[in-house]
């Protein structure tokens, strides 16, 4: 039997002291496919220093929040998804950089069969 676990970003805490405002969105459509895909949850970090070519979060002058891949290019900084279909959007000034992307990941499954009678998965220490 495998066991899917699906996981709502709400309920999630993050306890790192070397990210200490980091949290948790999830990512719906598919601009940023395949590096990361809707239903992904995204750990992005307001703290850390936006670069060329870092995942980031925009949030646009409009309010929409965006998921992109940041370019400084020579005239201007623009956004671009991962997805060969993505069109550029240039960064305005009105937008603003609201974290980077320093770790996401996916729905997972937990290759491993349990007793009927189980409701608590206990995982091996390596000692």
């Amino acid at each position: 039997m495998n066991w899917v676990f699906r996981v709502d970003p709400q309920s999630l805490q993050l306890r790192d002291p070397k990210y200490p405002r980091a949290s948790v969105t999830g990512i719906s459509g598919q601009g940023m496919a395949p590096t990361i895909r809707e239903g992904d949850l995204l750990v992005i970090d307001p703290d850390v220093s936006a670069k060329d070519g870092d995942v980031v979060e925009v949030r646009m002058k409009d309010g929409v929040s965006m998921i992109a891949r940041l370019r400084n290019g020579a005239s201007a900084p623009s956004l671009i998804g991962d997805n060969p279909l993505s069109n550029i959007v240039p960064l305005g000034r009105a937008d603003r950089v609201a974290g980077v992307v320093i770790a996401f990941f996916r729905e997972f499954t937990l290759a491993r069969e349990l007793p009927a009678n189980s409701n608590v998965v206990r995982f091996p220490s390596g000692n």
